[in-house]
């Protein structure tokens, strides 16, 4: 357990304090009709402004009027990052209309545009490659829409390619979006902070109760926040509910504090599960906006539905049973840690918690200028 919790003081240490986990995701839709092909694009604005620089005075406020100003150099990033070939050679990309949209993590530049191949296409072939060289983890979630066969794939540096062929049963993506399930959740350092203070408890009693009494609460505690969040982000994608990030990231961050303070002063009692199911709800807002936009029906909603939510249960489960594991080893062969007092640090250790997610909530609310 000391050698767990020490661990983790090390890696709170050492993390950025403040930063909320906002993805840098893409959402491109093409659709195929016998009219033609068209394609719209969300980019998000603060994307966009680290690319072509569109907060033009600087004070962290992008208006439509710095969009609009800013739209040749927009249309002329994002589309220099996309090639699309069909018909027997490179398609050209007409833009038809740039607006604006509020997605539930901020606001987003949305680029219209039509596809004009050298012969008519009985396929399409996509590159993709906005903002690989700016930021890495950026993702590209595409749906290709052929005649109301919908195929979904996503994006990045290590796939910049996607080819269909028109006229093919509809793809879901279900290896993709659990793959994009995995990075989110990978890369949500407070959701995983969250289960970190939720099963220290569990991980704490595992000398006196044995180790599998702890996994069973461990897993209903998984299973209760797992459940939880799959509902928020169906609802989500659903388009049913929508909810400001600044909201979602500040109400995580309270949810880690409550949860740090019942490990300093228990106050909750047996209601830990009650706890996990609500907060998960919260949590699960965290990750909708990665689905909402998208504006799937059908077989591809469910598989993108399965595959990330399956994708954040491998992830907690693969560190739920590594930390058990680890904890059985150290606890079974008597190995030796420092000495501190009886019980002192998962209270020392929930209370660094407590300060880190209490700084956390007051900066999401409040817009706080965060510290270097």
């Amino acid at each position: 357990m000391k050698a767990l919790l020490a661990a983790l003081l090390v890696l709170l240490l050492a993390a950025p304090p403040a930063a909320a986990h906002l993805s840098s995701d893409s959402y491109l839709r093409i659709d195929v009709s016998d009219r033609g092909i068209a394609g719209q694009w969300d980019i998000a604005l603060r994307d966009l402004d680290v690319a072509v620089g569109i907060d033009a005075n600087g004070d962290g406020d992008i208006t439509w009027g710095e969009v609009k100003a800013k739209r040749r150099e927009i249309e002329a990033y994002a589309f220099s990052h996309l090639t699309v070939s069909g018909g027997g050679g490179d398609c050209a990309l007409s833009p038809t209309a740039e607006l604006a949209d509020q997605h539930a993590d901020g606001g987003y530049a949305v680029l219209r545009f039509d596809i004009r191949c050298p012969a008519k296409p009985s396929a399409l072939s996509l590159r993709y490659r906005l903002l690989f060289d700016l930021d890495p983890t950026h993702r590209g979630l595409l749906t290709v829409n052929d005649h109301g066969a919908a195929h979904t794939a996503i994006l990045g540096p290590d796939r910049p390619g996607y080819s269909v062929a028109f006229g093919a049963g509809q793809t879901a993506g279900f290896l993709s979006f659990l793959r994009l399930g995995i990075e989110h959740i990978v890369g949500g350092r407070d959701h995983l902070l969250f289960l970190a203070v939720l099963l220290m408890p569990a991980l704490g009693h595992v000398r006196r109760r044995g180790i599998w009494a702890s996994l069973l609460e461990a897993g209903t505690l998984l299973s209760l926040f797992t459940a939880a969040h799959a509902v928020t982000v169906t609802l989500a994608a659903l388009r049913i509910i929508e909810v400001p990030a600044r909201i979602s990231e500040a109400a995580i961050a309270f949810s880690i504090a409550v949860t740090a303070a019942d490990n300093i002063r228990p106050f909750l009692g047996n209601r830990r599960g009650v706890i996990a199911f609500g907060f998960g709800l919260i949590h699960g807002l965290g990750f909708a906006s990665a689905l909402g936009p998208l504006a799937l029906r059908g077989w591809p909603l469910v598989a993108a539905l399965v595959g990330f939510n399956t994708g954040i249960e491998l992830v907690q489960l693969t560190l739920a049973l590594i930390a058990f594991a680890v904890m059985f080893l150290v606890t079974g062969r008597g190995i030796r840690m420092p000495r501190l007092p009886a019980g002192a640090l998962l209270p020392l250790t929930s209370l660094v918690i407590f300060g880190f997610s209490a700084y956390w909530f007051i900066d999401r609310s409040f817009l706080l200028v965060t510290l270097p």
